[in-house]
């Protein structure tokens, strides 16, 4: 089996732990603490904080760093705590009990910044580009966009940018 793969079913493994993460939290911290709304905050807290450095950790490594990539992953905190508030106030708005859009709001921002890295860290076209070369396999791929040409006549176009291949 190759690490992306079992990298990927232990992020999928990781994100069915989350709702038990939360539930047990929950549950112990509403005994401690007696009081729900707040037990919903810290909850949420802990559990999105173990989603994030899960998720980080078990996807850092096939990630190629970049500059951009650190700058956009920690502008990422920022974008998902914001779609986490679009959450709340929605709900408050068409909702009555501050409870449930605290409960709404907590998976959200965890999982808004997953999907952000998953755009932020994919690989360019150029970064594969280089890789499959390094790799010393003759692929012949586009000078603009590098998709992979294999099969393709000469001059014809790229099915992917429209580029004509020389």
């Amino acid at each position: 089996m190759s690490s992306i793969v079992v990298r990927f079913l232990l992020a999928l493994l990781y994100l069915c732990l989350m709702p038990v993460v939360f539930a047990v939290s929950m549950f112990i911290l509403w005994e401690v603490m007696g009081q729900r709304r707040i037990a919903f905050v810290v909850t949420n807290i802990i559990t999105n904080s173990l989603m994030i450095a899960g998720w980080f950790l078990i996807w850092c490594g096939q990630v190629k760093w970049t500059e951009t990539r650190a700058i956009w992953t920690g502008l990422s905190f920022v974008f998902a705590g914001m779609a986490g508030g679009v959450v709340f106030l929605v709900l408050r708005l068409f909702h009555s009990d501050v409870d449930v859009a605290v409960f709404a709001c907590g998976p959200t921002v965890g999982l808004a910044w997953m999907a952000q890295s998953a755009f932020i860290w994919r690989e360019s076209s150029g970064e594969r580009r280089d890789r499959i070369e390094q790799m010393g396999v003759g692929v012949n791929t586009c000078a603009s966009c590098g998709y992979n040409l294999t099969g393709m006549q000469p001059n014809q176009p790229c099915p992917q940018c429209g580029v004509v291949q020389a």
